[in-house]
């Protein structure tokens, strides 16, 4: 095999992995891509969950001083009956 014939050779090996890796990297890429996709939609479910327990715990507090509220004037309702 001449010089010529082996350098033709490494040539076409080389152009090979070449293409081979820029497939890789557009994998890689619209992988990146669904990957940051998918990390925005699961930012955005975060926040809305972490919102709603806001609002639960709100929720939550205002019912407990509606029953204090309520235990006291059940009470005084038991207070007068005496």
């Amino acid at each position: 095999m001449s010089s010529l014939e082996k350098l033709e050779v490494v040539v076409r090996d080389l152009l090979s992995r070449y293409q081979e890796t820029q497939r890789e990297i557009i994998v890689l890429e619209e992988s990146e891509k669904t990957l940051t996709e998918t990390c925005s939609s699961l930012e955005a479910a975060l926040l809305k969950e972490s919102l709603r327990v806001t609002e639960l715990l709100d929720e939550k507090e205002s019912i407990k001083v509606t029953v204090d509220e309520l235990l006291v004037s059940i009470e005084k309702v038991e207070e007068a009956q005496k």
